[in-house]
């Protein structure tokens, strides 16, 4: 048949048409080796493609972790500013003497104030970095007994209200109202007026702050009595050749028979500068206050007394009774002094109370000690005043902390790096005192 003489030739057919479907592809890519080559090029070109999208997806991934980051370093800078905001506050810090260690608790509170991130003056921004503010008063002191101001005049720049209002007032409540929130220091020096003489305007700049919702705290450092006075006499006596100290005061009563009098120390010294400061200080100072105080108790309708200067007068209540509850306490020191230096039996503090008008001189010195622990009272419960025992620093500062909210729960734990961090402030800014160590709570009553 047909088909059967044909099939040859279409099965040749068939394969010539395959060599030739082979042959184009081999014509179009070239020999085997080209074939590999193309591949492996086609490889790199995938590769390639991949490594493109890693490193692209590799890029996001980091420009959104720096933006994480940023973001979340704004946000702490922010928590941050807005932690230091809520609690504004004032302390104002007096000192009651050289050997009480109130320049070394202004070193602390300050450092304190950075540990908790509460200080008005520094600022976190969005970066991370802390930026300080310095047109903000953070730091502000009492201005310095009157040389060129006076306390009886009632206005004008010259004026002691005006004094303080430039210095400390206006500058606080400026500072607060413009927005700069925080911790702020008031530093009231042992040459400056006395906390009690200056007492309505403490009192009204108080009212002031609470509109602000800001605190005031008045804050004081103490020591015991004995450890003042003894550390008093070491450091007059620091050069003396032969200088002893024993646990019973030998040496000590035989330099300074009338101890704890004598050689011009004065009795109830951390109590007169709390209440105070430099008015106590010097005869011409002492005077001018008994004046001032001495106007007060007259009728400001007498044509001696000028009304506007006695109705301006910022004293608080009791001022003219404690000072002279610490006069007639200075009689009885020149007293002891007066027997020493003439060598007359008798010649100590209670030597003089129970010899002195039969007795009757003790029961008048007991009473003008209770008058001063009255009026003192009065004025600590006034302002609630946080004492701090030179003795347990780390403890008063505690409580300071818990009253303004400065990260208490931290500084409650001795891990904390807040708590470590107070601790270093202390031993870097407290000297060690032989007086703490040796004779704090002894008796010198019977001396």
């Amino acid at each position: 048949p047909r088909s059967d003489e044909h099939a040859p030739l279409l099965e040749t057919a068939r394969v010539s048409s395959r060599g030739s479907r082979l042959d184009n592809r081999l014509a179009l890519w070239g020999d085997s080796s080209n074939v590999k080559r193309a591949g492996f090029i086609v490889t790199l070109a995938v590769l390639g493609l991949v490594a493109l999208i890693v490193g692209r997806t590799s890029h996001v991934n980091q420009v959104n972790n720096l933006n994480l980051r940023r973001e979340s370093l704004a946000t702490a800078a922010e928590r941050s500013n807005a932690y230091r905001n809520a609690r504004c506050s004032v302390t104002w810090l007096v000192h009651t003497g050289a050997h009480s260690g109130s320049l070394e608790l202004e070193e602390t509170v300050r450092d304190l104030q950075q540990i908790t991130g509460v200080a008005a003056n520094k600022e976190w921004r969005p970066d991370g970095n802390v930026e300080v503010k310095y047109g903000v008063p953070q730091f502000l002191q009492v201005p310095s007994l009157p040389k060129d101001f006076d306390f009886t005049e009632s206005s004008g720049d010259g004026s002691f209200r005006a004094r303080l209002s430039r210095t400390i007032r206006e500058p606080l409540l400026r500072a607060i109202d413009a927005g700069h929130r925080g911790a702020f220091t008031v530093s009231h020096g042992t040459d400056a007026p006395g906390l009690l003489t200056m007492e309505k305007f403490v009192s009204a700049l108080k009212a002031d702050l609470n509109e602000r919702q800001c605190d005031l705290v008045v804050l004081t450092s103490v020591r015991d009595p004995v450890a003042h006075r003894v550390g008093e006499w070491i450091d007059a006596h620091s050069k003396d050749e032969d200088l002893f100290i024993d646990r019973e005061l030998t040496t000590v009563l035989q330099k300074t028979p009338g101890f704890p009098s004598g050689e011009g120390a004065r009795l109830f010294p951390q109590t007169r500068a709390l209440l105070f400061a430099g008015e106590l200080q010097s005869p011409d100072a002492a005077a001018a206050l008994t004046a001032r105080l001495g106007r007060l108790g007259k009728d400001s309708s007498s044509s001696e007394v000028d009304s506007s200067s006695v109705n301006d007068d910022l004293s608080g209540v009791g001022a003219k009774e404690a000072l002279e509850a610490f006069q007639f306490v200075d009689t009885v020191a020149e007293e002891v002094e007066r027997r020493v230096a003439n060598d007359s039996p008798h010649a100590t503090l209670a030597g003089v109370l129970t010899t002195v008008d039969n007795g009757r001189l003790s029961a008048r010195y007991d009473l003008a000690k209770s008058l001063l622990a009255k009026i003192t009272q009065r004025f600590v419960n006034n302002f609630d005043v946080v004492l701090v025992a030179k003795s347990d620093e780390h403890e008063g500062l505690r409580r300071l902390a818990e009253k303004l909210d400065w990260r208490p729960e931290a500084l409650r734990d001795p891990n904390a790096d807040e708590s470590i961090a107070l601790v270093k402030s202390i031993k870097k800014n407290t000297a060690s005192d032989l007086a703490d160590r040796a004779f704090a709570s002894r008796d010198l009553g019977g001396l």
